[in-house]
């Protein structure tokens, strides 16, 4: 299962809507919360699935920037 660690970085006066949004999503964790920015952890079953959790974190209100900081691939077949 790919696990990484993600800053969003959004809107000031958004950030608490946004955090609510993650809640809603399967494979987020929501570890620290700022006034502009979310510190998330996903823990998906496979590359794909990381990807789209990723574009579709992109795509919520508010979110300025996605920035995947941390990656472990390491128990993927074949990779």
């Amino acid at each position: 299962m790919p696990i990484s660690g993600v800053i969003l970085r959004t809107q000031p006066l958004t950030c608490p809507a946004v955090a609510q949004h993650c809640l809603l999503l399967p494979y987020i964790t929501i570890t620290h919360q700022q006034d502009d920015a979310l510190v998330l952890v996903t823990d998906t079953p496979d590359a794909r699935c990381e990807r789209d959790i990723v574009g579709t974190l992109e795509r919520i209100d508010g979110v300025v920037a996605v920035e995947v900081i941390y990656h472990n691939f390491e128990d993927l077949e074949g990779a």
